[in-house]
């Protein structure tokens, strides 16, 4: 929940340090959206003096948390080949859970998403994706002109998406949000797809954030999403069978005044 108010005294709100993690107890919620000093959008309020924080090692925390957040943002990366092992019904409901938790911009909750298990659904969206195959190819080899290997690695893993048996296609919930409300709503669904890469993550599912699927984003639409909005982007989820690369960042993008 998005937090407007903040209680600056003490450090009873104190973010735990790097091997310690942070739990709020719900207790009885409240109809006010403000409360003894701290905010709480969404489903409702807790009061200061009922919000009860637990610091400790996440590990022992049992059946709150699984793991580190820092450690799942830090771990995750992009996996291109997945195992047949099919992903349980119950890990994805949760997963598309944890994305309908992001923000959004004035609580829209603009996306719509499909999540493809079916043989003939994911065949559907391979046809289509060939058919934008040339012109992607040609993209790829003009930004990569010396890395021949990852034109084709990429190439390949567009084929049949590594092998994975489950993927989200995130749409915008509706075809006609203006021109000033477009940005945010995209932004929305995008912050709804990193929570779901990381809550597979955290079960020790790959995911692989796929962009080039909004080239046939207008033939998906019409198979999947009928009435709803444009194709934002795909989620590519599966147990991973290689052991991803790690990334080097591109120095420090950022500033703190």
């Amino acid at each position: 929940a998005s937090v407007r108010s903040f209680y600056s005294r003490g450090s009873a709100y104190s973010v735990a340090g790097r091997s310690s993690a942070v739990f709020i107890e719900q207790k009885t919620p409240h109809t006010s959206g403000f409360s003894g000093g701290v905010a709480f959008a969404g489903r409702g309020a807790w009061r200061r003096s009922e919000i009860n924080l637990v610091k400790g090692s996440a590990k022992a925390q049992k059946g709150m948390i699984e793991m580190e957040f820092m450690e799942a943002i830090k771990g995750r990366r992009s996996v291109r080949k997945f195992k047949p092992d099919p992903i349980p019904k119950e890990d994805l409901e949760e997963i598309i859970q944890a994305g309908l938790c992001a923000p959004s911009a004035q609580n829209l909750q603009p996306w719509y998403f499909v999540a493809l298990t079916k043989k003939e659904d994911l065949s559907y969206l391979f046809s289509e994706l060939g058919t934008t195959a040339f012109s992607h190819r040609k993209e790829l080899e003009a930004r990569f002109k010396n890395n021949p290997e990852v034109v084709q690695e990429t190439m390949e893993f567009m084929s049949a998406m590594g092998g994975s048996q489950t993927i989200i296609l995130g749409f915008l919930n509706k075809p006609d949000y203006s021109d000033e409300l477009l940005p945010s709503c995209i932004e929305s669904v995008a912050a709804a797809m990193e929570n779901m890469c990381l809550a597979a993550y955290d079960k020790g599912i790959a995911s692989c954030w796929v962009e080039a699927v909004v080239r046939a984003g207008n033939a998906l639409g019409s198979h999947f999403a009928t009435g709803h909005g444009k194709l934002i982007g795909a989620i590519v989820l599966g147990y991973a069978d290689m052991e991803p690369r790690p990334i080097k960042q591109k120095g420090a993008r950022y500033v703190i005044r």
